[in-house]
């Protein structure tokens, strides 16, 4: 059964007027679904918008090679965050859609943990 949504009664947002990526975004947190997906109580908008990589690299599994992974290196990549959310145990990445994609670039994945000097190094990383 679905969980019942908090409404949080803002006079500028609406539940039933989700006009843009960004107000779902806050309707989600403001409603406390943030929330529920990270399993906390002690959640912090923490970033949004575009900004720049650290240099940090990771590897792949190549498909066609399985025995030789893919290294790849990024170094000052510009990333776009719709918003980011921290708790004392993860950081949110989501990325906001009004209407389905056909695709995802799974690359953002990686990309917190060059974000910001490696702040979110430490933390796990989640995708909504």
């Amino acid at each position: 059964m679905p969980k019942q949504i908090k409404d949080p009664q803002l006079q500028s947002l609406r539940r039933y007027n989700i006009y843009s990526e960004a107000s779902a975004l806050f309707f989600a947190y403001n409603s406390s679904i943030i929330n529920e997906v990270m399993n906390s109580n002690k959640i912090n908008f923490a970033v949004n918008g575009r900004m720049r990589s650290a240099e940090f690299s990771f590897t792949v599994k190549n498909i066609l090679h399985l025995e030789n992974p893919t290294q790849i290196n990024v170094k000052n990549s510009q990333i776009e965050i719709d918003a980011g959310f921290e708790s004392p145990e993860a950081f949110l990445d989501c990325e906001a859609k009004n209407q389905a994609p056909n695709e995802l670039m799974i690359r953002r994945l990686y990309y917190h943990t060059g974000s910001g000097a490696g702040k979110y190094q430490s933390l796990s990383s989640q995708l909504c």
